[in-house]
């Protein structure tokens, strides 16, 4: 039987090469695969996702819309396309007879968790307030390994294309509170 040294030498090496220490990992960033879909000859990408969604709730499947963002979190560039795992409607009352919409978008991306809050889209069907009824309390948080970056959207511009009772699609920019920006687009049903 060989001396315990000698066992020691040889399994050493070995188990080097099989745990991977021997040679950096060269793996691209999962970000490379993604896109930012509302704009440009990505616009028919994300149109096609769409009717692949709608398609798919027409025959019973679960499917919440689609939605596209990009801009600068936490100082780093982020650009995201997601299948929209979960959106909730909720009017609220303003006072005056009308109903303010608040919509809360879940998707996810590589490395994190998107949550976008937004409030202030009349519950009637195609319009929209030119200014907000109230202070505006939009808010985007990002999950990542359980931290999050949570910021106010602020300096805001939307543009809502579609209002319909079924069928909501927007693209909202703006600056974080927090630094930085973020451009997004979602294409949501219910």
């Amino acid at each position: 039987m060989a001396p315990i040294q000698d066992r020691v030498r040889w399994l050493v090496p070995c188990l080097l090469v099989l745990t991977g220490c021997v040679a950096p990992v060269d793996a691209p960033s999962a970000f490379s695969t993604e896109h930012y879909l509302c704009e440009g000859e990505n616009l028919a990408l994300f149109d096609a996702m769409v009717e692949q969604c709608r398609d798919e709730m027409h025959q019973g499947a679960p499917c919440a819309g689609v939605m596209s963002l990009r801009g600068v979190v936490d100082s780093q560039a982020v650009v995201a396309d997601s299948r929209v795992t979960r959106v909730f409607f909720a009017d609220e009352p303003t006072g005056n007879g009308n109903r303010m919409r608040a919509i809360d978008v879940t998707g996810v991306a590589p490395y994190f968790s998107m949550r976008i809050t937004l409030y202030g889209f009349e519950a009637d069907e195609g319009r929209v307030p030119a200014l907000p009824l109230a202070p505006p309390r939009d808010v985007v948080n990002f999950e990542a390994r359980g931290a999050n970056y949570l910021s106010q959207i602020v300096d805001q511009i939307r543009v809502v294309e579609v209002n319909e009772r079924d069928e909501m699609r927007a693209k909202v920019s703006g600056r974080l509170t927090r630094g930085g920006t973020v451009d997004m687009c979602f294409h949501l049903f219910r």
